[in-house]
């Protein structure tokens, strides 16, 4: 076996090492969650604390949670990020609203869009029609 070919091969061992290892630490991830609860970890800013918990996100302090950094005050820190969650049921409402505003401003603009192209007499493809 050629030198070449021996450390071309120590690198690919090297590469698939680091992805297992990278894949395998999810610094993130969070276990013994309640499944009645969506999970989301929150920058801890002032500002941005109180708008998340205005929409219904509570900090989490159950010592049954379990994450990476584990946990000094029962609450859960990983740099400025603490752990949140909200009840699944509203979490659920909270998503399918977001996504019907967003598929509502969507079907605005191509609206608007259509429109625009009749006021100047331009022809417009919609290639979902």
């Amino acid at each position: 076996m050629a030198i070449e070919e021996i450390q071309k091969s120590g690198k690919e061992i090297k590469s698939q090492v680091k992805e297992t290892a990278d894949r395998e630490l999810d610094v993130l991830d969070v276990q013994g969650k309640d499944p009645k609860f969506a999970y989301r970890w929150l920058n801890t800013h002032k500002q941005n604390l109180a708008m998340k918990k205005a929409r219904g996100w509570e900090v989490v302090s159950d010592s049954k949670i379990k994450t990476f950094s584990g946990t000094s005050d029962s609450t859960h820190h990983i740099g400025d990020m603490i752990l949140a969650r909200m009840p699944k049921e509203r979490y659920e409402k909270m998503m399918r609203a977001k996504k019907e505003i967003g598929e509502a401003r969507r079907r605005a603009q191509k609206e608007e869009f259509r429109e625009e192209g009749r006021r100047s007499r331009v022809s417009t493809f919609d290639e979902n029609r």
